[in-house]
């Protein structure tokens, strides 16, 4: 029996990760024959029509430089946040394992396991952490550029966005082929078919369709004067994002404790296989959250750095393209929140199924009450805010 569980794990984590290599060769082939057809290749020149755009009237644009970048360190922090706290959970999970009295699995299995995910997801913090070096650097040379005494070029701060900004890249793919590792715990089979439902759910972020092209060249107009106001909005969003993935992965943390302190546990109330597939499948559903919350914010940083380049005259992406992916943010944001929301009263799977069914029924006006509309808060299309209103509200801001 032991060989033959032994012989599963082996096959299907390694058709699981097999598909994954296979994607993302896929993809690098796709990036280097056909780029426009990929959010890579579209987005290869956008790092150095940034930093043109930075350094063309650079006393209007320093603050927003810096707040630019500030919202791809934010993105960064997450991963690398998210990464060692599932390193920390996984290493505690391992040694409650090691004190039950009562194993189901060899000590080496489980040390092998927890291992090889763990050593996957501190290689993606370690590309986090140098990336947010990276741009770090960035951010203190951008505004520097514009000094005559300036002892660094506009294409080496360029180099070092792109090094920061490819390093995240690869933390993130290193950290999504890892997150179906994580459920290797409960079996191989979870690990096998979230790696295989994770192919599509990348595929729709990385390819590109024909009409999300749009027209080059088309300009932006007033970009001057809204440019900090759009990142500051695009900031919110992923503030947002981040707060309820960081709750996702803090309750699948805790989750994954409890689990193994109810293997270590002498007198149970419920046998192993009832409490993993419990918490299996709610930690499922939370990462599900959290996967679309964090594409969500991939999206919305490429948004954050691609919006202040349309007004360039070399900017290799439209106006069409930028919305696309904005809606692609927003619509994987919506969807997080609610995987989350249906996911939240599963929690309260390991206190009886009555409390399940009770918040589930209890939840459904508060979800009606924020998704439809009476006919009284419709309003009157068309109505335009005055002027003193925009002075008033600039008033306050400032």
């Amino acid at each position: 029996m032991e060989g033959s569980r032994l012989y599963l794990d082996f096959i299907l984590v390694a058709l699981g990760l097999l598909s994954s290599l296979l994607y993302h060769f896929w993809l690098w082939h796709a990036v280097r024959t056909r780029p426009r057809r990929t959010n890579i290749g579209v987005n290869a020149g956008g790092p150095r029509v940034w930093v043109i755009a930075m350094t063309k009237d650079n006393d209007k644009k320093n603050v927003l430089a810096v707040q630019t970048l500030r919202n791809h360190n934010m993105a960064s922090t997450l991963m690398a946040t998210t990464s060692i706290f599932l390193c920390c959970s996984l290493l505690a999970f391992t040694s409650n394992i090691y004190k039950s009295q009562k194993r189901r699995h060899s000590d080496l299995e489980v040390a092998s396991k927890c291992a090889i995910v763990i050593l996957a997801l501190l290689s993606s913090l370690l590309c986090q952490c140098l990336s947010i070096m990276f741009i770090s650097q960035v951010n203190l040379l951008i505004n520097t550029l514009a000094v005559e005494a300036c002892s660094v070029s506009p294409e080496y701060v360029a180099e070092l966005l792109e090094k920061g900004l490819f390093l995240s890249t690869l933390g993130n793919r290193l950290f999504f082929s890892a997150l179906p590792l994580v459920l290797w715990v409960f079996g191989p089979e979870l690990v096998f078919l979230s790696s295989v439902a994770l192919i599509p759910v990348l595929y729709n972020f990385d390819f590109v369709s024909g009409d999300e092209k749009g027209e080059v060249g088309v300009k932006v107009s007033d970009n001057d004067k809204k440019n900090v106001l759009a990142v500051q909005t695009l900031r919110n969003f992923i503030m947002s994002s981040t707060l309820i993935a960081t709750i996702s992965i803090f309750i699948s943390c805790g989750l994954l404790a409890f689990t193994s302190n109810m293997y270590k546990s002498q007198k149970r109330r419920h046998s192993d296989l009832e409490v993993a597939s419990k918490c299996a499948t709610v930690i499922m559903a939370l990462l599900s959250s959290f996967l679309c919350h964090s594409l969500s914010i991939m999206f919305i940083t490429q948004v954050n750095l691609l919006i202040n380049t349309l007004a360039v005259e070399a900017c290799p992406v439209t106006p069409e393209y930028v919305a696309k992916l904005l809606k692609k943010g927003l619509f994987l944001s919506t969807l997080g929140n609610r995987l989350f929301f249906s996911s939240l009263p599963l929690v309260l799977w390991v206190f009886g199924p009555e409390l399940v069914f009770l918040s589930s029924v209890a939840l459904i006006p508060v979800l009606y009450s924020l998704d439809f509309v009476s006919g009284d808060e419709k309003g009157e299309v068309g109505v335009k805010v005055s002027g003193a209103s925009h002075r008033e509200f600039n008033a306050a801001e400032a």
